[in-house]
């Protein structure tokens, strides 16, 4: 067994990983909603600033840098991403980005299925609940963590 330990510029809420890019996927949320404890996908829940994911490899994380995506969904409690399909170049830049949001236990979780988004270019923007290339599928309560995984035929399950 190893460990090691790394400041991030955000209060981690989960950790994940992304194969493609072999870096760290680290993210955080607002709480929001009504006060039974209910998670909700409203604009003015999915626009709070501190709802952000930052992407980075372990050699290349501080307090300060990189810069995080903000904003994101409310009550995220897992995230993923993986490129999709390949370019001329044989990769794409492109990536599909899955969030899970959940929060209480009465609501249902929702799993947000982003299109097209590249983590690399990541900067401040607005884009929750207002892409085209976005599903969000619903689940029962308690959807939280969500991991990439490969064997060794190069074969991924979520």
């Amino acid at each position: 067994r190893s460990s090691s330990s790394f400041h991030v510029p955000i209060k981690p809420s989960f950790i994940s990983y992304d194969l493609d890019l072999g870096q760290f996927i680290v993210g955080t949320y607002a709480r929001c909603g009504n006060t039974i404890g209910l998670h909700t996908d409203t604009k003015t829940c999915m626009n709070k600033s501190e709802n952000r994911l930052v992407w980075f490899a372990e050699e290349e994380v501080s307090l300060t840098q990189p810069n995080y995506c903000s904003p994101f969904f409310s009550e995220m409690q897992g995230a993923v991403s993986a490129r999709s399909g390949t370019s001329n170049k044989g990769h794409s830049s492109k990536f599909i980005l899955w969030i899970v949001s959940s929060y209480g236990p009465y609501a249902d979780s929702h799993l947000h299925i982003v299109s097209g988004f590249d983590p690399l270019s990541c900067t401040d923007h607005s884009f929750a609940g207002e892409l085209s290339d976005m599903k969000t599928l619903h689940y029962p309560p308690g959807l939280e963590d969500l991991h990439i995984e490969e064997n060794n035929k190069d074969e991924r399950y979520m």
